[in-house]
């Protein structure tokens, strides 16, 4: 029994099924049915004009063009890192993080480090060591967040709609400002910084002369929860700049004010906040780290509470603007 010959088209059909999702399945038949179709009759047609059947056949499927990059606009799946539409938000928010937010939080480093009595070649040393450690995260994560955004259908579909004057962004259309964004981002890079000093940036010591930081060392212990809250500030803060608020997104700002709220609560309920030990080595009261813990509570439940109205009042607006 003599086996089928395999042509060039069943060739270039099997590489361009090689780069398409394994599902669904009646997508991947629908473009092997299409591209034979389109194939066959571009090779009648160049037959037609005089070609022979294997130039055609070769000359059909050379104007197709790679089946990887065919696949790529089959299959709505982007092949480079981030694309043209995406790509000057993020130059943006790159330069605003690498001009202002890695810089400040420099700055903190060293007046911190100096007021805590530390000479120069030590705070030189430190500020280096943990901005670039801050900067390699901050950099990584939000390539990591965009090149995410890049790959969210319903996202690329936005960035590459046909642009038209109707299309620029109006002032009450629900878009958070990128300065929000950015001071975000900021407030959650400083203090993780502020984390990683605590322990020796301080000028308080016990009876055996060992530092006395300021946050609690459980707070410490919790670095990875508030590297992940960095993450999630970002990822959130990202999409509404990018994506403009919506009723669910909305929602998820709700929830993630409630659990910044609790988890706030949580820690000064327990004393897990601030180090009493710290206050007692300077004579503040017992009770100072309970009662500026609270007054922080009170401070983020307000902001939180304006927080849930703003995004609820922003995806209300949007929605009557695109109506």
């Amino acid at each position: 029994m003599t086996s089928p010959q395999i042509t060039l088209t069943d060739r270039y059909i099997a590489a361009l099924q090689q780069q398409l999702p394994l599902r669904p399945l009646s997508r991947r038949r629908d473009i092997d049915i299409e591209l034979r179709a389109l194939i066959a009759d571009a090779i009648e047609h160049r037959v037609s004009a005089g070609s022979s059947q294997a130039q055609a056949e070769f000359d059909a499927v050379a104007e197709l063009g790679n089946p990887a990059r065919l696949a790529a606009d089959y299959s709505d799946r982007p092949t480079a890192l981030l694309g043209a539409e995406i790509f000057p938000d993020y130059r943006r928010l790159m330069r605003i993080l690498l001009s202002t937010v890695i810089p400040g939080i420099a700055v903190m480093l060293v007046v911190a480090q100096l007021l805590a009595g530390r000479g120069w070649p030590e705070v030189l040393a430190t500020t280096i060591a943990i901005t670039a450690t801050v900067a390699m995260h901050a950099l990584f994560w939000t390539t990591l967040l965009f090149v995410i955004l890049e790959r969210v259908p319903s996202a690329r579909a936005k960035a590459l709609a046909e642009w038209e004057p109707s299309a620029l962004p109006e002032t009450p259309d629900g878009r958070e400002g990128i300065g929000e964004t950015i001071a975000g981002i900021a407030f959650v890079l400083g203090f993780l910084a502020l984390l990683v000093v605590s322990p020796t940036l301080t000028s308080a010591t016990d009876s055996a002369g060992n530092p006395i930081g300021l946050i609690s060392p459980t707070l410490i212990g919790m670095s990875a929860l508030f590297f992940a809250i960095v993450l999630v500030a970002s990822a959130f803060g990202i999409a509404t700049e990018y994506l403009g608020w919506t009723y669910r997104l909305a929602v998820v700002n709700t929830v993630l004010n409630l659990f910044g709220m609790a988890l706030l609560i949580w820690l000064v309920a327990g004393d897990y906040l601030f180090d009493p030990a710290f206050f007692e080595s300077i004579g503040w009261p017992s009770a100072a780290p309970s009662t500026i813990g609270w007054v922080l509570v009170v401070l983020a439940l307000l902001n939180g509470v304006r927080g849930i109205v703003s995004g609820f009042v922003s995806a209300a607006r949007r929605a009557r603007v695109t109506r």
